[in-house]
C-alpha cells in the first residue's frame, strides 16, 4: 500500500459511501467529504440512506474503528477521490451535463493542495473534463506538474455495489506512466479485478461508450415491441426465436430506461458531437418514447373503463424503482408515467412498491392488497414480489396490463 494512505472522498452518494467504506476497511484513513448536512448526520450516526447488502454493518464498523468520518469540509489529504453528482439539465432535444459539482471541487481543492497529491475523478464527465479541470488549477497557480492526475470511472450495479466495487475490471486514465503507476497502485490495493492503463480522454470516453452502447441495445429491443405491437404480433415470441440465431441476442424491451448511468451518459457525448452521434441520439428518442406509449396505452384504458363501467377506476403502478429488485428511484420511467397519468387528471392512482417505504408524500400500497383491490393493474417493474400473484383470481372488470413480463409464459 501507498504510504500516503489519507483518503479525502468527495461525494458521499451511491459510489462516494461504499468507496469511503470500502478503503477504510482496508486500512485507510478516510474522511469523506459532502455539501448535504443531512447526509453527514446520517452516516456518522452510523445510518445510511442507501439501501445496500452489508454496507451498513460495514458503516459501523469503520466508525467504530475511526477509519472513517463523515464531513463538511474537504479536508487536507494524500489522495483526494472525486464522486459527486454531474446531472443533465435542458428541456430541449438535447441535454446538457452539468459539471457546476466538479467546478465547485477544484475550486475548494485550490486551497489544500500540495506537491505530491493524487487527485482522481470518478464521477461521469464530458470527454475534456479532466484536462479542462487541470488547466483550471494552472491558472490559479497550482505548480500542477508535481499533481498526480488521472480518470477512473466506476462500474457497478445496485444491489451489488460493495462486490462489483472490489472485483470489476478498472479503467485508469493518466496522461503520463508516473501517474498511472502511483494511481494503478492505489487501486490494486483495495481492487480485485484488473487495471487497464489508458490516457485521460480515452478513458472518459469508455465510460460513456459504454453506458451508450446500452442504452442503443435497449431501444432496438423496444423499438421491436412497438413494431410487433402495431402489427399484432406477439414481440415476445419474435425475440426468443431471433434468439435462436448464434450471432444475435436482443434484450427484453421494457418501459423506458433509468438508472444513474444509461439514459444519463448518452448526453455527455451528444451534447459535444451533434453530428456524429445520430445514432445515440435515435437510442435516446426510442426510449423516452416506449415509456411516454406506454403511459398513453394507460390513460387509454382508463377511457375504455369509464365508458364500460360508469365510474372512475383505480389505477396501480406495481414497480416505481429504475429495474426490478432494487430501491433505486433514480430517473425512473415509472415515475414518469405516474406523473403524465396525474397530468391527465387520472386522480385513483396507487403505488405499489415493495422496495421503497414512501416516495416523496405519496402512499405506498401493498402489493398483495393493490392486487386485489385495483380495476386496472399496470405492472411496470419485474420485481420477484409479484411472481407470488395469481392472475387467475383476478375479476372479470379487472384490468391487467402487463408491461414487464409478470405473468408471461414465455
Amino acid at each position: 500500500m501507498n504510504k500516503k494512505n489519507n483518503v479525502c472522498v468527495i461525494g458521499l452518494g451511491y459510489i462516494g459511501i461504499p468507496t469511503s467504506i470500502l478503503l477504510a476497511s482496508n486500512g485507510y484513513r478516510v474522511k469523506g467529504y459532502d455539501i448535504d448536512k443531512k447526509i453527514i448526520k446520517l452516516i456518522n450516526n452510523k445510518k445510511l440512506k442507501l439501501s445496500e447488502p452489508g454496507l451498513t454493518s460495514r458503516l459501523n464498523d469503520v466508525l467504530n474503528k475511526k477509519k472513517f468520518i463523515a464531513t463538511q469540509k474537504i479536508e487536507e489529504s494524500d489522495i483526494y477521490l472525486i464522486c459527486v453528482p454531474t446531472p443533465f439539465f435542458g428541456k430541449g432535444k438535447i441535454k446538457k451535463p452539468d459539471l457546476n459539482a466538479i467546478n465547485d471541487v477544484f475550486k475548494k481543492l485550490t486551497e489544500i493542495l500540495k506537491d505530491g497529491d493524487t487527485v482522481i475523478i470518478e464521477s461521469t464527465c464530458p470527454v475534456g473534463t479532466t484536462k479542462k479541470m487541470i488547466e483550471f488549477l494552472k491558472s490559479c497557480n497550482i505548480d500542477v506538474s508535481k499533481i498526480n492526475f488521472a480518470y477512473c470511472p466506476e462500474r457497478v450495479l445496485p444491489g451489488k455495489i460493495l462486490h462489483e466495487l472490489k472485483f470489476n475490471d478498472r479503467i485508469i486514465g493518466a496522461n503520463d506512466k508516473k501517474t498511472s503507476t502511483i494511481v494503478s497502485r492505489f487501486y490494486k490495493s483495495f481492487v480485485k479485478g484488473k487495471l487497464y492503463s489508458t490516457n485521460l480522454e480515452t478513458a472518459e470516453m469508455s465510460k460513456l461508450v459504454e453506458n451508450s452502447f446500452r442504452d442503443v441495445n435497449i431501444a432496438f429491443a423496444n423499438e421491436i415491441s412497438l413494431l410487433c405491437e402495431s402489427q399484432n404480433i406477439d414481440y415476445k415470441k419474435v425475440i426468443k426465436l431471433s434468439n435462436k440465431h448464434p450471432r444475435v441476442s436482443i434484450l427484453e424491451p421494457g418501459i423506458g430506461v433509468g438508472g444513474h448511468c444509461i439514459p444519463v451518459d448518452p448526453w455527455f457525448i451528444i451534447s459535444k458531437n451533434l453530428k456524429f452521434s445520430q445514432l445515440l441520439q435515435s437510442a435516446r428518442s426510442v426510449n423516452s418514447y416506449k415509456t411516454k406509449w406506454i403511459s398513453k396505452k394507460i390513460t387509454n384504458q382508463v377511457s375504455i373503463y369509464k365508458t364500460k363501467y360508469k365510474k372512475n377506476p383505480i389505477v396501480s403502478l406495481f414497480g416505481l424503482t429504475y429495474k426490478a429488485n432494487v430501491s433505486d428511484l433514480r430517473e425512473s420511467p415509472s415515475l414518469d408515467i405516474f406523473n403524465h397519468l396525474k397530468k391527465e387528471k387520472i386522480d385513483k392512482i396507487r403505488l405499489v412498491e415493495p422496495n421503497v417505504e414512501k416516495y416523496e408524500k405519496n402512499k405506498i400500497y401493498n402489493f398483495k392488497i393493490a392486487f386485489k383491490n385495483s380495476d386496472i393493474l399496470c405492472f411496470l417493474v419485474n420485481h420477484k414480489e409479484f411472481s407470488f400473484l395469481d392472475k387467475s383470481i383476478l375479476r372479470e372488470e379487472q384490468q391487467l396490463l402487463d408491461f414487464c413480463g409478470v405473468f408471461s409464459s414465455e
